[in-house]
């Protein structure tokens, strides 16, 4: 598909991750432009980046919190892959999505 704005780009991007569905994605609310540009309304997700995170101890997690961690990205990765419209068409999401 080729766009003829970064904008045009956006907003079909914006409309594709709106349809995903899961407690590992954050939701999409809305989207729209206006004169400043196009805005993306999500939910808002309490906490700290895994990064920040991994900055503020001395050692590595438990293997049992990295592997449920590991565990709920590669279900979320599974889940936008998976992922098609009302038509069964499937979305071609990948990862760089």
């Amino acid at each position: 598909m080729t766009y003829a704005s970064a904008e045009q780009m956006f907003l079909h991007e914006a409309r594709v991750v709106a349809r995903l569905r899961h407690p590992h994605i954050a939701h999409v609310y809305d989207f729209w432009s206006d004169d400043d540009g196009p805005i993306l309304a999500m939910e808002y997700v309490h906490g700290v980046t895994l990064a920040a995170l991994l900055d503020e101890v001395d050692e590595p997690p438990p293997i049992a919190h990295a592997l449920h961690v590991v565990g709920a990205v590669a279900d979320a990765l599974a889940h936008a892959h998976d992922a098609c419209d009302e038509d069964g068409t499937p979305l071609g999401i990948v990862h760089r999505d």
